[in-house]
């Protein structure tokens, strides 16, 4: 009998595979079909149809299925239309929740999303109910193992996007940008680094609020899971906890004062962000997010705005008196230009990160300098002869430090100088 039920275990355990895994291929083939409608049916003439394949192909789906899902799109062969339809709504403790569809039977899905938000203990609300919380924004993301963060930073600058993050925690780099800079921002990217993990026009969260619940996470998730486990849902994107005020005013006096003040603390939430300025977020001593965007910006009344610069910075050391590796006296400065790359990192894991670039940087060139000898006759490396590899080593060895406080270093070099002993005169 054990026998015969870890069998039937394992044949349930790769039922429920194969199933997930059929689904996933018709998502896929749905997404190629829409995509190559939507546009032309050359992937490199159209970005989502190449993305699509792109997902598709990271999913081993058959070569022949996408050709297939292809011909549907352009009439060549016989197949069923899909449209996509987006859907709004609340789920537990009033978290807010965009669910993304391809369907051929709107009623259908209508109906069984609505069903799914009921039993979950949400509810499926009106068009605009709560795509307000959302900001519209071209999303491109790339695998961290597989591309330089300081090398995305920089294009993203170029590019003024409105932000490049790194992601440590899933190990990715999230590229943001306005919308209507989407296909030029996406090509752009395509062609210096290669095709993203992701790329796709996106909702994203005005301000995300950590939820610590636990019985509160479990029960969105398992919102989620079902939502995404539906055939017809591509994708489910979610705000956090919501935070309102509701009132009851019977009075028209209180109603209006009520309204006053409900207008005070919303207006609490606005502030100007300048260019090249970064405002980290905090909420009651929570950290909800960083606003790179420049301009006016809305988050949480009553939330706290920290300011860092985003501008490049120099450091010019003084000239410091050392060793080298022969005990030879040798003074050595350094030139330092870097940047804030995660403002989050900078504000919360140092105290001042001018002073800790300045600290640090002194630190390193003193190591580097006792390291080699100040010039050498034979093949030995010199600080004089091979200062292009000792510079990057500098680089290297600062950079190391730097990355606890979110900084990045654009540019280093360093100059030295012989110290000659004195001659004192004979009397």
């Amino acid at each position: 009998m054990a026998g015969h039920s870890q069998f039937s275990n394992i044949k349930h355990r790769k039922g429920t595979q194969d199933a997930k895994r059929s689904q996933k291929f018709t998502k896929l083939i749905r997404e190629i079909t829409v995509a190559a409608k939507q546009g032309l049916p050359d992937p490199e003439l159209n970005p989502r149809l190449r993305s699509a394949i792109f997902a598709a192909r990271k999913e081993n789906l058959p070569k022949d299925k996408i050709e297939t899902a292809i011909k549907n799109a352009t009439g060549n062969v016989a197949g069923e239309n899909y449209e996509e339809i987006q859907y709004e709504g609340h789920g537990p403790s009033g978290t807010a929740l965009i669910v993304h569809a391809l369907t051929n039977n709107r009623n259908r899905t209508a109906s069984e999303v609505r069903y799914i938000f009921s039993r979950k203990g949400g509810n499926l609300g009106e068009t605009g109910s709560v795509s307000y919380l959302f900001d519209h924004v071209g999303l491109i993301v790339y695998k961290a193992e597989g591309v330089n963060f300081d090398d995305l930073f920089s294009h993203g600058i170029e590019l003024e996007v409105l932000n490049v993050e790194e992601n440590d925690k899933e190990g990715l780099h999230v590229i943001t940008c306005e919308i209507k800079d989407f296909g030029k921002v996406r090509d752009a990217f395509y062609a210096k680094f290669g095709e993203p993990e992701l790329a796709r026009l996106s909702r994203q969260p005005k301000d995300l609020i950590e939820i610590s619940d636990k019985e509160l996470i479990d029960k969105l998730s398992a919102l989620v899971e079902e939502l995404e486990d539906n055939d017809d849902v591509q994708y489910v994107e979610v705000l956090g906890l919501i935070l309102s005020l509701l009132f009851l005013a019977y009075d028209s006096t209180i109603a209006l004062g009520v309204a006053a003040v409900s207008i005070l603390t919303f207006l609490q939430g606005f502030f100007i962000n300048d260019p090249n300025e970064a405002r980290v977020i905090e909420f009651f001593g929570h950290y909800i997010g960083t606003y790179f965007k420049s301009g006016i910006c809305v988050t949480l009344p009553f939330s706290s705005k920290y300011i860092v610069s985003l501008k490049f910075q120099n450091i010019n050391t003084e000239k410091i008196k050392v060793n080298d590796a022969n005990g030879s006296p040798i003074e050595i400065s350094a030139v330092i230009v870097w940047r804030v790359s995660s403002p989050a990192k900078a504000y919360y894991n140092v105290n001042n990160y001018h002073e800790f670039v300045f600290v640090q940087s002194d630190s390193v060139i003193r190591e580097l300098a006792s390291n080699y000898p100040y010039d050498s006759e034979s093949d030995e490396e010199s600080l004089r002869k091979n200062s292009d590899k000792i510079s990057n080593e500098l680089r290297s060895m600062l950079q190391q430090r730097l990355d606890i406080a979110g900084m990045r270093l654009q540019k280093q070099e360093y100059r030295i100088w012989r110290i000659r002993p004195r001659l004192h005169k004979q009397c």
